[in-house]
């Protein structure tokens, strides 16, 4: 590399183009496994998710950790320090908003991130080679990095590759894929929620409680249904039309399979009714409501002042306090009322948190001992015998019957091997029976009292409007 760091040659520059253009963060997480010695080592979901993007790993690079970090925070720690010298008696509670303010994330990774990860880069170069570390350039034997030291065509080189292997890979296509049903995003919130709990049970990161992912999949199941209900995808709602709707009563479909079809792998929902059908079934909405609101949903002009009673980011996330269901939020093109909609969610996601906790209490205090370290002791014994059987296999492989050397002993047989992963099974299995069945109950009990209790607020609130009489608006 040359010796002023500001100088690349076009090779150069073309070598940090490569490296950056060849990055994934693969090798990273492999090599994470390793150093944690965790069998069953799996990153939280929501940064599985993310992690596919190269953009979005060397955006977090780059990104301060927190507001606080930022000359910023740091400008408003100091008015906030001199208004508290002026006004002694708010202190406490100013103290209080600057460390909030502070803590607010903003994308970034913590200083000890960063360190493990320029760390595991020097000591593996395979992690070095295969990933990128924004403001570090490969040599041109690629044997080390050098500091680009604020060099604008090295760091443009970086950023294009950066970007160049992100359409090569569909990174933040494929996340925008992920997350655009509300379904999706409510999984993505409540797996989170079982993984980050579980971390807790076990006391140790990066390894799920429930390693079986379609059990895992099952302990999110309540608030996934609370989404669904709250956006119309399990029955048709008061005033919409069926997904597939019949000729003769638009509110009926010919077809109900192909309509349970539609709801459920589509995630489509019927349409407004007509004005005249509609308020058959909602009194309660006034004609005038009714084309506000339908004039809503299909306005796509941007609004990002919340202030008026609504906002509007171009069509794609948009939110009213006048729906016909009260205040609600509209994801591409799907309403989710706050009341009926997330209201169910959030209590489905904080019972399936309860539940987790109460899980970790009975495994950690089930009648028959430590069900977690029970599980851990039949682990620790299955991987001894796992490495035994592979020891004794390589050295057989390698073993010649005529050199006279003594003949490999097997320590472990087929049958010690078996029941050793058999004990871990059924123990494990348990572990997850238990984590499942309680965060199953609590989601459930959630979903349960949030939709129930919102059911029953809109239905007073819907009863203290006026009723719409059909045939005055005829008139």
């Amino acid at each position: 590399m040359a010796d002023d760091p500001r100088q690349f040659t076009p090779a150069e520059l073309a070598n940090v183009f490569t490296q950056a253009e060849r990055g994934s963060n693969r090798e990273y997480a492999s090599y994470q496994r390793q150093l944690q010695g965790i069998d069953d080592f799996e990153l939280p979901p929501a940064q599985q998710m993310l992690s596919r993007s190269p953009i979005v790993n060397y955006a977090k690079q780059v990104l301060p950790e927190n507001f606080g970090a930022t000359k910023a925070g740091d400008w408003v720690a100091e008015q906030v320090n001199r208004l508290a010298e002026a006004q002694p008696q708010m202190r406490p509670q100013l103290n209080r908003a600057n460390a909030l303010a502070a803590k607010m994330p903003l994308g970034g990774w913590s200083q000890k991130q960063k360190d493990d990860f320029a760390q595991a880069r020097i000591e593996d170069p395979l992690v070095r080679r295969t990933t990128v570390e924004a403001g570090m350039a490969p040599t041109p034997d690629n044997t080390g990095e050098v500091r680009m030291n604020g060099d604008i065509g090295a760091r443009a080189s970086q950023v294009a590759g950066v970007v160049q292997s992100d359409v090569l890979q569909d990174g933040l296509r494929n996340i925008w894929w992920f997350i655009n049903a509300p379904q999706a995003l409510t999984n993505l919130v409540a797996d989170e929620t079982v993984q980050r709990e579980g971390y807790k049970i076990l006391g140790r990161e990066n390894e799920p409680i429930i390693k079986n992912r379609g059990y895992r999949m099952a302990a999110t199941l309540p608030a996934v249904l609370a989404t669904s209900f709250g956006i119309g995808n399990v029955m048709r709602e008061e005033g919409y039309k069926a997904v597939l709707p019949g000729e003769g009563d638009p509110r009926v479909s010919e077809n109900p399979f192909a309509e349970a079809g539609a709801r459920y792998f589509l995630g489509r929902t019927g349409g407004l009714l007509p004005y005249d059908e509609f308020v058959k079934e909602r009194p309660d909405v006034s004609k005038e409501e009714y084309y506000k609101y339908k004039s809503y949903l299909f306005d796509k002009e941007s609004d990002i002042n919340p202030l008026d009673g609504d906002f509007n980011l171009g069509g794609v996330v948009k939110g009213t306090v006048d729906g016909i269901h009260g205040p609600e939020v509209a994801f591409l093109g799907k309403s989710i009322p706050a009341l009926t909609g997330i209201v169910p969610i959030a209590t489905a996601i904080a019972g399936t948190r309860r539940g987790m906790r109460r899980a970790g209490d009975k495994l950690r205090n089930a009648p028959g001992g430590d069900m977690i370290a029970m599980a851990d002791e039949a682990k620790k014994a299955r991987n001894e015998a796992r490495r035994e059987d592979f020891k004794y296999q390589n050295a057989l492989k390698e073993y010649d019957p005529n050199s006279g050397d003594t003949a490999p002993v097997q320590k472990v047989n087929k049958e010690a091997l078996e029941r050793a992963e058999n004990n871990y099974q059924d123990k494990q299995a348990a572990v997850e029976r238990v984590v499942r069945e309680n965060a199953l109950l609590g989601g459930g009990a959630g979903a349960l009292a949030g939709g129930i209790g919102s059911t029953a607020i809109e239905s007073v609130i819907r009863s203290l409007k006026p009723s719409v009489s059909y045939q005055d608006e005829d008139a």
